[in-house]
């Protein structure tokens, strides 16, 4: 039609089924990662060449574990380490960088813990972590972490960023 194709049905997806991420990829180099990000606290940090299939496949099937439902994805480039600020129900927040998180050579690997939720908490989002933002009391050194009660001066810079 002149208004474009609905994307989820020109994918095929099911009911209740939406997109994270999207990233195109000709070859798949060892040294560049996928990283995901679950909502039990865990993560996972997979090279693309665990995505490189001989078969042509109409669609890809185990891309990370189901475990845990999916909160975010990233890529990585090779020697890019991300910055990553993960969010928790409890209004807690830490940043680290993706390279403290160990590589997993299997795509549905569940990940290690890198948050330290209480009972009852999730994470509810993660995304790149803002250059401009006084990451100072967030940042992490060693995972996992006990997330830092997110300061009201960043309450509004975190929701834009969500958001």
């Amino acid at each position: 039609s002149a208004m474009g194709d609905f994307i989820p049905a020109k994918l095929g997806m099911e009911s209740g089924e939406k997109p994270i991420f999207m990233r195109v990829q000709k070859d798949y180099p060892d040294n560049e990662h996928m990283i995901f990000i679950f909502e039990n606290g865990k993560g996972v940090r997979v090279p693309l060449s665990a995505y490189e299939t001989k078969a042509v496949r109409r669609k890809l099937q185990g891309a990370y574990s189901d475990a845990s439902p999916i909160v975010a994805a990233f890529y990585e480039e090779k020697n890019k380490p991300v910055d990553i600020m993960m969010v928790s129900s409890a209004d807690r927040a830490i940043i680290f960088k993706s390279s403290l998180i160990p590589i997993k050579t299997t795509r549905t690997a569940g990940g290690i813990s890198l948050m330290t939720l209480k009972k009852g908490q999730t994470v509810t989002s993660a995304t790149t972590a803002l250059a401009d933002q006084d990451d100072k009391g967030y940042r992490k050194l060693k995972l996992p972490a006990i997330g830092t009660v997110i300061a009201e001066k960043d309450i509004h810079a975190m929701q834009l960023k969500i958001e």
